[in-house]
This record gives C-alpha cells, sequence and structure tokens, in this order.
C-alpha cells in the first residue's frame, strides 16, 4: 500500500504550478508592451500561440502562452491599444506551470464546460493518442482568465473537456 501511495504523489511533486498576479511581475503590470519577450526575464521564452477571449466585436482580452524548457508560461493580457495594426498588451495576471508530464498538454480557448464553449478555459489534459476522441475528457487541473475580476482562478474540473485538435484526421 505505501508503494501506491508513493507513487500517486510523485507527479504532484513534479508537477509544480504558481498562479501569481502580485509579486515577481509587479514592475510589468500596467505597462504597455508588444511582446512579453521585450522584458529581460522573457526574452529567451518561445511564444508557443495564443487565443483572443470574448466575442468578435468586442475583444478586450488574451492568453498568450510562452515557454522555455520545463516552464510554461500563460499570460493573461488586455489588449490596450493597437498601434499601426498591432496591438499591444497589458500584462493582468500570470500562470506558470512547471514540469509537465509527457503525456499533458496545455490548452486554452478550446474548451467546454457542461458542454457550452468557454472561451476563458485553461487547462491541463493527459494526451490521449487517437484521432477517434473528438474531446479530451481527462482533464487534470483547470483555471479561468477571469475578464471580470482580471484574474487567473483555479476552477473545478468537472464537465470540463477540451477540442482534439486532430480528431478525425
Amino acid at each position: 500500500m505505501k508503494a501506491s501511495s508513493f507513487s500517486i504523489f510523485i507527479p504532484i511533486i513534479f508537477l509544480f504550478i504558481l498562479s501569481c498576479s502580485k509579486g515577481k511581475y509587479d514592475h510589468i503590470f500596467g505597462k504597455e508592451y508588444r511582446s512579453l519577450t521585450e522584458f529581460p526575464e522573457f526574452a529567451d521564452m518561445a511564444r508557443g500561440g495564443g487565443a483572443l477571449i470574448g466575442e468578435k466585436e468586442n475583444v478586450n482580452y488574451v492568453i498568450n502562452y510562452y515557454r522555455k524548457d520545463t516552464v510554461n508560461l500563460i499570460a493573461f493580457e488586455e489588449i490596450s491599444r493597437k498601434v499601426k495594426g498591432q496591438s499591444r498588451f497589458k500584462l493582468l495576471d500570470v500562470l506558470e506551470i512547471y514540469n509537465l508530464e509527457e503525456n499533458q498538454q496545455i490548452t486554452f480557448g478550446e474548451c467546454r464546460m457542461k458542454q457550452n464553449t468557454d472561451k476563458e478555459i485553461i487547462a491541463i489534459y493527459e494526451d490521449v493518442d487517437t484521432t477517434e476522441v473528438q474531446f479530451y475528457k481527462n482533464i487534470v487541473q483547470a483555471w479561468r482568465a477571469n475578464q471580470t475580476t482580471r484574474k487567473i482562478e483555479p476552477i473545478e474540473i468537472a464537465d470540463i473537456d477540451c477540442v482534439n485538435k486532430v480528431f478525425g484526421l
């Protein structure tokens, strides 16, 4: 029994998650930028994509993903203005995720809560190598990029599923 209890806690030890709305990024909050990589602490991170949140006519917020080695960073940003056709952002909150397991993936903008699309959801799911499953239901952890509170908040994983981008291929 001890061996199985120990094996359950191993993934928990290696998956370290930190949401920080205040603290080490205080000097960035409120400043306008084109990309977080303009700041020294993010300069060596690669941007891995982003998703607009809200209705097409009234998009005010974006979730952007950055990565370096075992560090995955989710930035919840406000679109502050456009300069010569390019958006400028202000950082609202940051979610840092360390040491994902090999079969775990991060997704955002493509999840549902109780079968209703919810673009505010950020989730870690266990990837299954199949094109036959339309939605991943094996959610490990989830958060909401809450437009009202302007924070990334943990949420219950019950009733959440996320689109399998390779479904039907």
